[in-house]
């Protein structure tokens, strides 16, 4: 048994910490997905002090900084005022043409900040996005008032690394909850802290890692409620917790089903608790109703969708019946692709990928779980856990995740949908997945445990922790690393090659280091982004240390 387990659990959230700060260092400003849009939003809150529209204009400090800063791929194929430049186009420049952005990037005036940019072919789009991550992030950046744009860039990164990092001690408990083993827990949050995508995913300016913690919060009081009458009074706290996610991100309308589907078990397993059970889930009720209806209730009215997101809103004269008859039309094996594709290993907005084999390799050990869950789906069955529930104690928790995460799911359905009809694209986001990763991981895991035997199982968690590190070390270093050092470049519209040994040897770590720090705050510079880097290899040597060391004291808690 581990005799110390919650110093292992801080050991792993600094770890998470030190992986989340490398990650938020290497990034160029805006590469994170959506990031200059996420900032706008910021931006315009503490300007206007008033939650921003589609209409309200950038900043001029924002908008001058794409001019002079290396873009994403993605934005840069956007039809954006000139003169701007992908990071192939900036790395071809001569070494004097990008000094001289980088000087006028570092002389952009402050005040700019206050001031609104003359007409650009740019929408604020995520200003559909819920306030609450705003907010809060208001305060950070009222406060940074007079840095520069590349240290309030960094600085809201760290932060939204710290409050992602939230999700090792919250996670813990959800993991411990349904394994009640707890080596097995800790070395589940292991594996999570060293998935590589979703660094990518909380590294940046933007509302998923607030969403990362109130999902997990969500299983965690639903997990806690199944658990019998005595722990209804968790009840009002779960509908609180779930009305403060739905004014994060809209996404989690996917679990308001999930939500009464807990409470329909809840009154059927426990009938003598009705009363008891009806005051409760009433206060819940009540309370997404008050604290989140206002603000959906005010989309809906705007533009007649409940997400309000610009697609959706965008359809709100087309019927529900007229919807689903797209439903043969869209390509779901595509869809599931990019849904997996991107929720495997999908590098920045510049969509750096690694190459089929290695998609096909991690598919398949997601489709053998996958086919584990069904197989312990229809075992449960067979057994008669459906009718007689007590037969089973954990059967009750695996309900909870798997409601939370089919539906979730099913949003993303709908969301394919929505995007079929809308630009003729089959196709969605499985970043949104690593909202629900506590859940996915647990799940994962008793799914490849369905399939494999029992002397293998032991083996999952660390053998899966050193495969996805594996995957992280080299998409930092043969993809991310060398692409915004300018080692590397498309090869085609939608391919960049990796980069090889003898280029990464050929650069050297001290030049790597330099041009990393190349439009980063002041105190990055080429020493400091060498100490992350250590720290980032140790973090990351140490998660598949500890998954391996833990697997011995898993079994022993387990014969106990």
């Amino acid at each position: 048994m581990m005799k110390n387990p919650r110093r292992v659990l801080l050991l792993i959230w600094l770890c998470f910490i030190a992986r989340g700060v490398f990650y938020s260092a290497i990034f160029p400003i805006w590469e994170p997905f959506d990031e200059p849009f996420h900032f706008a939003y910021l931006q315009q809150l503490v300007q206007n002090r008033s939650i921003p529209t589609i209409a309200t204009p950038f900043s001029r400090e924002l908008l001058e900084s794409l001019h002079v800063l290396p873009l994403p791929w993605k934005l840069s194929q956007e039809r954006l005022p000139q003169p701007f430049f992908s990071h192939d186009d900036y790395w071809r420049l001569s070494p004097a043409e990008r000094e001289r952005l980088q000087k006028q990037f570092r002389e952009i005036p402050v005040a700019w900040s206050r001031e609104d940019a003359v007409a650009a072919n740019l929408s604020s789009y995520e200003s559909q996005q819920a306030p609450l991550y705003y907010l809060l992030f208001y305060f950070p950046l009222k406060w940074m008032t007079g840095f520069s744009l590349a240290s309030r860039v960094f600085l809201l990164r760290f932060f939204n690394i710290l409050l992602a990092s939230l999700v090792v001690p919250l996670g813990y408990g959800v993991a411990h909850s349904v394994l009640k083993n707890r080596s097995l827990a800790l070395s589940l949050l292991a594996l999570v802290a060293a998935l590589p995508e979703l660094f990518v995913n909380v590294s940046r300016v933007g509302n998923e890692s607030l969403a990362l913690v109130f999902y997990t919060i969500v299983f965690y009081l639903a997990l806690q409620i199944v658990e019998g009458p005595q722990n209804f009074r968790y009840f009002p706290w779960l509908g609180v917790t779930l009305s403060l996610g739905l004014l994060a991100k809209a996404y989690f309308l996917a679990a308001i089903p999930a939500f009464f589907l807990v409470i329909a078990w809840c009154f059927w397993r426990w009938p003598g608790e009705g009363k008891n059970l009806l005051r409760k889930t009433t206060l819940a009720t009540l309370a997404l109703l008050l604290i989140a209806g206002p603000w959906y209730w005010r989309i809906h009215t705007l533009t007649g969708s409940w997400s309000g997101h610009t697609h959706e809103a965008a359809l709100r004269s087309m019927s529900r019946w007229q919807m689903l008859a797209q439903v043969p039309h869209v390509n779901w094996i595509n869809a599931g692709i990019s849904v997996l594709l991107s929720h495997i290993w999908f590098g920045g907005w510049s969509f750096l990928k690694f190459t089929r084999p290695v998609y096909f390799f991690f598919g398949f050990i997601i489709l053998l779980a996958a086919l584990g869950m069904g197989r312990m789906a229809l075992l449960q069955f067979r057994k008669g856990e459906k009718a007689n529930p007590q037969a089973e104690p954990g059967f009750d928790k695996l309900l909870v995740l798997l409601s939370f995460y089919a539906f979730f799911w099913l949003g993303l359905a709908y969301d394919t949908v929505v995007l079929y009809i809308r630009l003729g694209e089959s196709a969605s986001s499985g970043l949104y997945m690593y909202s629900l990763i506590v859940a996915e991981a647990i799940l994962f895991y008793l799914g490849l445990s369905a399939v494999l035997s029992r002397n293998f199982r032991s083996w999952i968690l660390p053998l899966l922790t050193l495969l996805f590190a594996l995957l992280d070390l080299s998409g930092v270093h043969f993809y991310l690393i060398p692409y915004y050092s300018g080692v590397i470049s498309h090869v085609t519209q939608d391919r960049v090659g990796a980069a090889s040994i003898p280029q990464l040897i050929r650069v050297g770590i001290p030049e790597f280091a330099r041009r990393l720090s190349v439009n980063k705050p002041a105190f990055l510079g080429p020493v400091e982004f060498g100490v992350l880097w250590m720290a980032f290899l140790a973090a990351t040597v140490f998660l598949i240390y500890m998954t391996f060391r833990l697997r011995k004291a898993a079994c022993a808690e387990e014969n106990e």
